[in-house]
């Protein structure tokens, strides 16, 4: 039997009978009869009062109380009054035996004490004495006053209200739902002891700390139940507020005023009411609002009305979203992301008016909230095949037939959209055909489109950053809706119109077509609409500038327009101003609204892209300076909303580009800049282990942690932190082959990691890494691609390592054959898509370094024709991109710049030089233009070609150009060939210093230079250094060899590389 079974039949035998009962119920169990006995003891201590005579057939609620600080109940001394409600008063007492100890003592107030209540209460009195939960306050003794009115005595809670203790502590929702499991864990073991406690709401729910945690207690358990009168309209609205059941967190079957119907489902509304406060910061059908009206009308509400859902109620919370979002340590926007989807499912579950709809148990509703934590499917969920399907990717990253419900469901969104859309045209064409008729319908139409564009927006978002990104298997579905998206907003931008609304809509759909053409690697259209946007978004500001709306959205139009340039097409210096442009805005802003965090988000992200941008153009300083302030602002945001995951990447994401500048400058400060990002990096791992973007950015942040301790030759630790790189990267271009970004950062770790190996003489090793480099990079290109440049240089720099690994073993038959693979791959390409012109320059390079190959064969007439078809394809480039684009377009340009570097490298110095000249005359601010003819000027074997006075004016401007960056090489060559020596030594030692290594270029000119100046022995140290660079990394360049012929005969060093054989040449690029 169990003590509940035993107490029950002890208490109906006479007194001295129960000893030889409990001897036999209990036998050698003595913990089980020690409870039982206590049990009896609290029995018999109620005796008294049981048999008080009923005073009325009701309670009355206004006799005096009686008790008061200083008297004594019991073993209870009474200290102070720490509470009252409309049934009882509590008071804080101390007892002296048998224990000492301060406890909470609640007695029923004077009136209360019915015959009816009391017996009520004497069966609560029993299962409380019974329960024994960690989250609820134990019942430790009941009792009778010397009057006859019942008490308990129950532990003291030193606490506060659960949702004053979240707010004054800024939890996160997360560490709120955490806090708020175990309260329905307690309120289940009451139910489970028959107990429906039927008054939850903050104020019962307090927060004690046990050893610095924070440690939920449910109190007042029982006293409603216990005191269960009719629930009259009068002793209702007295309660409001009260212990006995509060108007805001009441059942709409409480509210029924009936005891008849009431179990544990009641308490289920409660806790959901108490969830949906700690959430939003409101219950659900506002405490004003419930305040203000009548009781009746009260009533009514509970019973009828359908409350918002959380994230509605966060979204029309006005001026308030702000506290209340910095209240849980995230942004405005962000909280109410959150909200949608499965918390609004769990709360409002919990809302039903009708209980067989509510979750059947306390435990149902706490392990529906677990699951959400543990990111596995709620069942609070409506059957949606896309929820479902994306919980279950995420888990097991298997794509199954749902595929085709998730496509069908966002199609049919789709579908509404642009049916939306068709309606609003329609309308706003009618509204203006019809004059008289022009207000009223062009309101309507106005509405309309924005409500098709914000249908389609959100449709994009969802797309974009939610529903599709972590599925790697969706790919396919991913793109079709984009391409739906690009065409509503190609249709959308058709509409024209003054009213304002519609003008800020169209440049955000404006960018929002932007970043579609972006995915699609259609980077020259998202170039260009992004300027449309940020045009736009300039002149409805110019119109409205009080506006903050307006300015905001185009300082966030700005900054992907500035991205595109530098990032995808290295145009640096055109955006520098489209970030200070946004810089000013984002300023002011922030300073205008220090409560909004989007713009101060905003402000870093454009500091951030500022210094990438300077640092690029070769103002160190300036870059470092802007990285600093950005990481700065950045740290305070994360300490405001520690929660915001977005703020911690943002700072490891400065770091990281903060570290790979300081690399030259200070090491150690790069190394520990690294490992701060990557540890950033690993937490938002461990928090979001499905996320390929957080498992992206922790290879990225290992990769060029690897790169600074190989350069550090600190081998060892770089060849590991390669491999866990590409531990991380492999499973990502496995599950998203078409991301070129992810595959180019695969590609570069693995020839990084070869470097490594080569520098620890494991060629083999070595060359199986960069094989694997050219796969990755190579493999399963779509035909529409147009890669981003970076995705071509990974490419080019995987094969430029394994080429000159095998060159160097001598192993030219195999280079030969991997550049006819790579011709392979050229021309299908080129012919796939002839649009993208950057496959045929590529065909080009490939054919000029197979001509070198051939040449070094001895096979000079293969030689000449794979050199002069590589020339004729950068020609046809050219004519097409000049066709196209127009003849000063930044394409038109670099294709202006492979051809002059062509032509310099395969000795056709005439059309060299007039390559150079077209190219600094169309582009005259441009340090490349000036460099590229200064070197030719400086170094050219032809003397017609000669000019080392203009090769010092062009490298001295390259370098104003750079802002003291530039190639400081170029200036010491040219310094060297106009015979300043001095000057030129001084330029090729900030060369060193600039590039951070020596290398044979400047070497063997610094050799020359003090030879002139009679300093031999710096002039051999400098040589020496020259010819031991030269043989480790480019003991066959054309360029080199011609140079160490010039530095020999100078210094008078016998050596017979001029009795050699054409050398096999050192692969180089354009």
């Amino acid at each position: 039997m169990n003590e509940q079974t035993i107490f029950t039949a002890a208490i109906e035998r006479e007194p001295a009978d129960r000893s030889a009962f409990l001897d036999g119920a209990c036998g050698a169990d003595q913990e089980l009869r020690e409870r039982v006995e206590k049990l009896i003891r609290l029995h018999e201590n109620a005796g008294s009062f049981l048999e008080r005579p009923t005073t009325g057939a009701s309670p009355t609620l206004d006799q005096p109380l009686v008790e008061r600080p200083g008297m004594q109940i019991g073993a209870y001394k009474l200290l102070q009054q720490i509470g009252e409600g409309g049934m009882g008063v509590v008071f804080m007492a101390e007892q002296t035996q048998p224990v000492q100890r301060k406890v909470a003592l609640k007695v029923i107030k004077p009136g209360m004490d019915t015959r009816q209540v009391v017996a009520r209460f004497e069966a609560e009195r029993q299962a409380l004495a019974m329960m024994d939960h960690a989250n609820i306050a134990r019942v430790l003794d009941a009792g009778a006053t010397e009057s006859g009115r019942p008490y308990f005595v129950m532990e003291l809670i030193h606490g506060v209200p659960i949702t004053k203790y979240c707010d004054d502590n800024h939890l996160t929702p997360r560490q709120r739902l955490e806090l708020f499991v175990p309260v329905c864990q307690a309120i289940q073991h009451a139910h489970q002891k028959g107990i429906i406690h039927r008054d939850i709401k903050p104020s019962n729910v307090m927060i004690t700390l046990y050893d610095g945690k924070p440690v939920p207690k449910v109190i007042d358990f029982g006293v409603a139940k216990a005191t269960e009168q009719k629930l009259t309209e009068r002793t209702l609205f007295t309660q409001y507020g009260t212990m006995i059941g509060t108007l805001e967190y009441m059942s709409p079957e409480q509210a029924e005023m009936s005891a008849l119907g009431i179990d544990t489902r009641s308490d289920i509304y409660s806790l959901g009411v108490l969830l949906y406060e700690l959430l939003t910061g409101s219950t659900p059908l506002g405490s004003k609002r419930m305040k203000e009206a009548a009781h009746g009308e009260i009533l009514r509400l509970i019973k009828e009305e359908e409350p918002p859902k959380p994230s509605t109620r966060l979204s029309e919370s006005g001026d308030a979203l702000a506290s209340i979002s910095a209240q849980r340590q995230m942004e405005p926007t962000q909280l109410s992301k959150l909200m949608r989807g499965e918390l609004d499912w769990i709360v409002m579950k919990t809302l039903e008016k009708d209980r067989n709809r509510r979750y059947e148990t306390a435990n149902g509703f706490a392990a529906d909230v677990q699951r959400y934590l543990n990111d596995e499917e709620v069942v609070a969920c409506p059957p949606s095949a896309a929820y479902r399907f994306r919980k279950f990717a995420r888990r097991n990253k298997v794509a199954l037939t749902t595929v085709l419900l998730v496509t069908t469901a966002l199609m049919v969104g789709m579908l509404v959209s642009a049916l939306q859309a068709v309606r609003a045209t329609k309308a706003e064409a009618l509204a203006e055909t019809r004059l008289e008729e022009t207000e009223e319908a062009h309101k309507e139409a106005i509405a309309n489109l924005k409500k098709a564009r914000e249908a389609v927006d959100q449709m994009l978002t969802r797309v974009a950053d939610e529903t599709l990104d972590d599925v790697p298997q969706m790919e396919p579905v991913r793109k079709a809706l984009l391409e739906d998206a690009l065409k509503f907003y190609q249709g959308f931008l058709q509409q024209k119109s003054t009213d304002p609304a519609l003008r800020l809509g169209t440049g955000r759909a404006l960018e929002r077509v932007g970043f579609i053409y972006h995915y699609f690697a259609q980077h020259d259209e998202a170039e260009k609409t992004l300027r449309e946007s940020v045009t736009l978004l300039e002149a409805l500001v110019a119109d409205f500038p009080a506006e903050p709306d307006y300015r905001a959205a185009l300082a966030e139009s700005c900054i992907p327009l500035a991205v595109e340039l530098s990032w995808v097409f290295q145009r640096y210096q055109e955006a520098e101003p489209v970030l200070r442009r946004a810089l000013v805005l984002s300023e002011k802003l922030a300073a205008e609204f220090p409560e909004m965090p989007r713009h101060r988000a905003r402000l870093v992200q454009t500091r951030k892209e500022l210094a990438y941008a300077q640092a690029n153009l070769g103002r160190t300083r300036d870059a470092e300076k802007e990285y600093r302030s950005a990481l700065a602002l950045a740290e305070k945001l994360a300490e405001q909303f520690p929660a915001e995951p977005g703020y911690h990447e943002l700072q490891a994401g400065i770091l990281h580009l903060l570290g790979y500048r300081l690399a030259t400058t200070d090491p150690p400060e790069a190394e520990n800049a690294h490992r701060r990002a990557l540890a950033f990096r690993v937490r938002a791992l461990a928090e979001s282990p499905h996320s390929h973007v957080s498992r992206f950015n922790v290879s990225w942040s290992q990769g060029d942690l690897a790169n600074l301790l190989r350069k550090r030759d600190q081998l060892p630790e770089a060849e590991e932190a390669y491999r866990q790189a590409i531990a991380h990267c492999e499973p990502i271009v496995a599950d998203f082959p078409n991301r070129l970004n992810y595959r180019s950062a695969l590609c570069n770790y693995h020839v990084e990691l070869g470097m490594v190996l080569e520098q620890t003489n494991r060629r083999d090793e070595a060359e199986q890494a960069y094989r694997l480099a050219w796969a990755v990079a190579s493999d399963k290109i779509a035909p529409e691609a147009d890669p981003p440049f970076f995705w071509f240089d990974r490419l080019n720099t995987s094969q430029d390592r394994l080429v000159n690994l095998l060159t160097r073993a001598g192993r030219t038959q195999e280079v030969e054959a991997h550049y006819r693979q790579a011709l392979t791959l050229w021309e299908k390409l080129t012919e796939q898509s002839p649009a993208v012109l950057r496959y045929r320059d590529e065909l080009a390079r490939t054919y000029r370094l197979l001509g070198k190959c051939l040449a070094a064969d001895n096979r000079p007439e293969e030689a000449v024709q794979a050199n002069a078809q590589g020339i004729t394809l950068l020609e046809e480039s050219l004519a097409l991109r000049k066709a196209r684009l127009g003849p000063d377009h930044p394409d038109t340009l670099i294709s202006i710049q492979h051809l002059a570097n062509a032509s310099r490298a395969a000795g056709h110095w005439t059309e060299a030089e007039q390559h150079y000249e077209e190219w600094l005359r169309l582009e005259s601010n441009s340090s490349s233009a000036h460099n590229g003819l200064a070197w030719l000027l400086a170094t050219c074997p032809d003397s017609s070609h000669q000019n080392a006075a203009r090769a010092v004016e062009l490298a001295t401007k390259a370098i104003e150009l750079a802002n003291g960056g530039g190639d400081w090489n170029t200036l010491g060559v040219a310094q060297y060939r106009a015979g300043q020596w001095k000057e030129a030594i001084t330029s090729l030692e900030k060369s060193i210093q600039f590039d951070n290594h020596v290398s044979s270029f400047n070497s063997f000119f610094l050799a020359m230079a003090h030879w002139q100046l009679d300093e031999q022995d710096e002039a051999r140290k400098w040589y020496d250094q020259a010819i031991e660079w030269m043989e480790k990394s480019a003991p066959n360049h054309k360029e080199l060899r011609r140079f160490r012929v010039e530095v020999e005969e100078l210094l008078g060093v016998d050596d017979d590389v001029n009795s050699q054989a054409e050398p096999k040449d050192e692969v180089s690029d354009f």
